[in-house]
């Protein structure tokens, strides 16, 4: 089951309007939390996709969501390549499926227009808007994260993989996930209880963070 966009901006403005440089808030996530980490996304010989990094992350927030994680909200960078369709997209797709690249490539024809992933209601919707961030807004159980309901490039395609949420968080907002499109880690904010289980994770490279000062 996909995700829901929804065009209900506002719910946002509790991370949107809290008054931190965008930076942060796109980072680390909103202030107010009683505790915060970072993960890293793992590299070299310990590699890891970034879809099993947040299915872990979401295992331990599940736990200590009150509703575990049925409601819950995400936000979607408008700015991934993926979003918006072109040829590019259309041959890195091609190549980037294992075992058939070739065949993909050369042995029938690329789609003619790579279409934008989601219909034009969606795509021409209002954005929850941090700074230079513009972010779709979607919907749904947090085991659906990441299930954006985007179209298929063309018939017979893989399926289009566009990234993980850049924003989420619960309705009772007890806590809050920021992945930025440019670092290669996501900021973490909630009770002292669940990011200690974070970071005690096994499978997470989380450590404890400082939120900035906002006093000044």
């Amino acid at each position: 089951m996909a995700l829901q966009h929804t065009t209900a901006v506002a719910e946002a403005d509790w991370w949107a309007g809290a008054g931190i440089h965008w930076s942060t808030l796109v980072e680390l996530g909103p202030p107010g939390f009683d505790a915060y980490c970072q993960i890293s996304f793992p590299a070299g010989d310990i590699w890891r996709p970034e879809t099993e990094v947040f299915n872990d992350l979401t295992d331990v927030l599940r736990r200590h969501t009150a509703d575990g994680g049925r409601d819950c909200r995400f936000g979607l960078w408008d700015g991934w390549g993926d979003i918006d369709g072109s040829d590019a997209v259309g041959m890195l797709a091609a190549i980037t499926d294992t075992g058939q690249w070739f065949t993909r490539m050369f042995g029938k024809p690329r789609p003619p227009t790579i279409p934008p992933a989601f219909d034009t209601p969606v795509m021409t919707s209002p954005r929850v808007a941090i700074g230079e961030r513009q972010y779709l807004l979607f919907r749904g159980p947090l085991d659906q994260a990441g299930a954006w309901g985007a179209r298929p490039i063309a018939v017979d395609w893989p399926p289009r993989q566009i990234s993980i949420p850049n924003l989420t968080w619960p309705a009772d907002r007890s806590w809050s996930v920021a992945s930025d499109a440019a670092p290669n880690t996501m900021g973490i904010g909630g009770s002292q209880t669940m990011i200690d289980a974070i970071v005690l994770h096994p499978r997470l490279d989380a450590r404890v963070v400082r939120y900035p000062d906002t006093s000044g």
